[in-house]
């Protein structure tokens, strides 16, 4: 990728992070990167294009993570646990209104994150939960299939702002109940004995 579109993409992000992303123009990106709205439309024809190239490497950038901590993770619950712990971290540093304004005027984005759940979030949690039933720390009668759609499902649940307003419900603080939830219930006893030591390790 070109240097200036890189340019575009860091100052882009950083001020979608900061202020949202629909009070943020081309033009104060232009302004801001001194330069003029014919050069930034030269790399990005519309703001939906911006967007949407940002949010597709930020998911990308969260597979890679993921993807590392399975690989390096010593079982099941040090794996969900340092996935947990990852993603919080990442949600403390999204504004809600950057999540508020993707959700409801930029379909097209968010469908890359309604996508990336269903699919990659859906496989990564299938598979923990498999992994986690041939190590004895999930309970062998657990359903993968099942609870990873329920998991998938509630996920998303977490930015409908008619159940959670996210002035009321931070998502960060939501989504360490959500993963409470599911490894309690996913654990054995022999799981569950372990469970606070990994909790511990990442202060979740």
């Amino acid at each position: 990728m070109k240097q200036t579109a890189v340019k575009i993409l860091t100052l882009a992000k950083e001020k979608f992070m900061r202020y949202g992303i629909r009070s943020v123009s081309m033009d104060d990106i232009a302004r801001d990167l001194g330069m003029s709205k014919k050069t930034l439309y030269t790399h990005f024809r519309t703001k939906q294009g911006l967007v949407e190239t940002i949010a597709v490497k930020f998911i990308e950038v969260d597979k890679q993570e993921i993807e590392r901590i399975s690989k390096n993770s010593e079982n099941a619950l040090d794996e969900i646990v340092q996935v947990a712990a990852y993603v919080i971290q990442t949600l403390r540093k999204v504004p809600e209104i950057a999540l508020y304004d993707m959700k409801k005027y930029y379909h097209g984005c968010w469908n890359h994150f309604d996508r990336f759940h269903k699919e990659f979030i859906y496989n990564t949690i299938y598979a923990n939960i498999e992994r986690g039933k041939e190590e004895g720390l999930y309970r062998a009668d657990a359903d993968a299939e099942i609870l990873a759609r329920l998991y998938v499902g509630k996920s998303m649940l977490i930015t409908d702002q008619d159940m959670f307003p996210m002035h009321q419900y931070p998502k960060a603080d939501l989504f360490r109940q959500l993963i409470l939830y599911h490894i309690h219930g996913l654990a054995s006893e022999k799981g569950l004995m372990q469970l606070e030591k990994y909790f511990e390790a990442q202060q979740l």
